[in-house]
């Protein structure tokens, strides 16, 4: 069994689907908007300032269908230069 797999079956076991699923991320300061764009559908999107500002940490509450869509969204996500995945 891979990781991908793994994953998918502990939020299988977390989840109920469809739900609103907690995104978390870091991302450089200046590239926050192209990670808001990503998930534009979000029933709520929370942004929290580093202390000098050059980062923001993103909490998105993003409707999904299942643990697939899940790891979709994370793929998406990676492909911003700077990005961490929480």
């Amino acid at each position: 069994m891979n990781q991908e797999t793994n994953f998918i079956e502990v939020l299988n076991s977390h989840y109920n689907w469809p739900c609103l699923y907690p995104y978390k991320f870091i991302v450089p300061s200046n590239l926050g908007k192209n990670l808001e764009a990503l998930f534009d559908k979000a029933e709520r999107v929370e942004i929290k300032p580093s202390k000098e500002g050059k980062y923001f940490s993103y909490t998105i509450l993003y409707p999904v269908a299942s643990g697939t869509e899940v790891l979709e969204g994370y793929a998406r996500a990676k492909e911003i230069k700077g990005l961490v995945a929480l």
